[in-house]
């Protein structure tokens, strides 16, 4: 990002020196169309500014075309629709214009000409109406692009501001008595445990390892996160009960992590709402925090408000990473990784939601559990086509919710308890479907670098740890009737269990059934007096 800023300086810099030399125009157009400000350059800047720091993880966001990156964008809602569009009809032109220079001058050429004549054959080759109307609308798209320009790297006052804590008690520059007593002056309960902590993170290896830009970084970043968990403990308005003691720990176990990471030492010194929303977070929630430190990664969706503000498109959602689990189809481990941190970039957006008090408890637990099944049934489908011995195109399989997950009743860590079940006359149907589940609950619930999707519990199966990992239609059914060889069958715990029982992925024929046959067990008579 720091580097991405720094040629977005060199591209201004460059075209204002032009805008004073050759290139310059008396009414302040630009009239270099490649070069100048507000032109192709920093156009292209724009959409491949976004392409660095988000293609690493969205592979939609590897177009070598501008137009397309800029659909995608919008798609994405990285960037407001309207102004992808209208990015996209200032590019064209901006481009047309620059083709009709070069044919007229057959030459490389990125100049609008002075002379009369040269620019009204340049109208005209373009299709415009007028020399004023074809200037009138470049006038127009370098405007439009200058500003976008400008807009995603704007300067801040933030960035610019000088914190209250001194630098140098931080940086080495002062003993621990002097930022022990800065502290306590400041409101801090246990300054020098809080000390300990800030020497902690600047003195890691992980930030010694660094270079000086780095660790100042590092530095700037600290102190602000002390200042912020002053303001949100004690300013008003403070949003949550936390003293600014715990506060900062609760931030130092992140900047732990990220300590090494320039990218995201960056970020937050960078982007000033991410970094608020984090210290927000934060403070509100330990598993917040937890969760953070487990997977910094996500510290990307915060770019973007946008991003997390939309209520989920989970058929959407669900086609952008199938597209993408296609895509790397002969890599396991990083179908696995990309799952999973789809995954996680989904419960951070609907945690972050949560927090800003936009989900009630029971639409957080619909959407987890939407989100579980769409993560259920990508895994399902992208383990399947990987399967040796699959025998036909879509398995006859199917994937049970019960407790938390069937009743819609999912919390932020809550285990999936599943069962599996197979319809298929197949000769080796029973053989082919245990593999299949064994590989699905390993894409599941092993520990990954991106870490693990669900902890999953199958002891609800026909006949708990004692029967088959995955059962035939025909078998759950009789078991739930008790009309197994030998009578035995379910228990009424296992009846009661199915009522919090639903259909999650996998074949929908299949899921049908499963519907119609616990609305059967569950409407039969029963012996109070045996239940009792």
């Amino acid at each position: 990002i720091a580097a991405l800023r720094d040629l977005h300086k060199l591209i201004r810099a460059e075209a204002n020196r032009r805008a004073v030399g050759h290139d310059a125009k008396d009414d302040g157009v630009s009239r270099n169309v490649k070069l100048g400000r507000g032109g192709i350059r920093e156009l292209e800047f724009v959409a491949q500014t976004f392409q660095i720091i988000r293609g690493g993880r969205d592979l939609r966001l590897r177009s070598k075309s501008t137009l397309q990156t800029l659909r995608t964008l919008s798609e994405l809602r990285i960037l407001p629709a309207e102004t992808c569009q209208k990015l996209a009809v200032a590019y064209v032109f901006l481009r047309n214009l620059e083709h009709a220079l070069q044919y007229v001058d057959d030459a490389q050429t990125h100049v609008v000409p002075s002379d009369v004549a040269e620019i009204e054959a340049i109208a005209k080759l373009i299709g415009a109406h007028s020399v004023p109307a074809m200037m009138a609308e470049y006038q127009a798209s370098q405007t439009l692009v200058a500003d976008t320009f400008d807009a995603i790297f704007a300067e801040r006052a933030d960035d610019r501001a000088d914190l209250p804590l001194a630098l140098g008690a931080l940086s080495g520059g002062a003993d621990d008595g002097v930022l022990t007593e800065d502290l306590r002056a400041r409101g801090f309960a246990d300054p020098a445990a809080t000390a300990q902590r800030v020497r902690s993170v600047l003195e890691s290896r992980r930030a010694q390892s660094g270079s000086e830009a780095a660790r100042s970084a590092l530095t700037r970043l600290v102190q602000r996160a002390l200042q912020a968990a002053i303001e949100l403990s004690h300013g008003a308005g403070a949003p949550h009960s936390i003293d600014p003691d715990e506060h900062f720990a609760r931030f130092a176990q992140l900047a732990d992590v990220v300590a090494g990471r320039n990218t995201y030492v960056a970020l937050l010194n960078q982007y000033p709402h991410a970094f608020e929303r984090v210290m927000r977070m934060l403070a509100a929630s330990r598993w917040a925090t937890q969760y953070l430190v487990r997977h910094p990664i996500l510290l990307d969706e915060l770019l973007d408000d946008r991003l997390v503000e939309h209520e989920p498109d989970w058929a959407a959602w669900s086609s952008s990473v199938g597209q993408q689990l296609a895509e790397v189809r002969d890599d396991q481990e990083q179908q696995m990784n990309l799952l999973r941190d789809a995954h996680h970039a989904q419960v951070f957006r609907l945690l972050v939601a949560d927090l800003d008090g936009r989900l009630t408890v029971e639409k957080l637990a619909d959407q987890l559990s939407a989100l579980a099944d769409s993560t259920l049934t990508l895994a399902l489908d992208t383990v399947w086509s990987t399967l040796p011995r699959r025998h036909r195109q879509a398995p006859r399989f199917a994937v049970v919710g019960y407790g938390k997950l069937g009743g819609k009743e999912l919390g932020y860590e809550s285990d999936l308890d599943l069962i599996f079940l197979y319809d298929d006359d197949h000769p080796e149907a029973a053989e082919i479907y245990a593999m299949f589940a064994r590989r699905l609950l390993t894409w599941l619930n092993t520990q990954t670098s991106s870490g693990k999707l669900f902890e999953i519990d199958l002891r609800l199966r026909p006949d708990g740890n004692a029967g088959l990992m995955v059962s035939s239609f025909d078998a759950f059914s009789g078991y739930q009737r008790n009309e197994t060889e030998g009578g035995h069958g379910a228990w009424p715990w296992e009846h009661q269990a199915l009522t919090r029982a639903r259909f999650s992925a996998g074949d929908s024929g299949i899921g049908a059934r499963f519907e119609a046959e616990r609305e059967y067990v569950l409407m039969q008579p029963r012996d109070g007096d045996k239940l009792r």
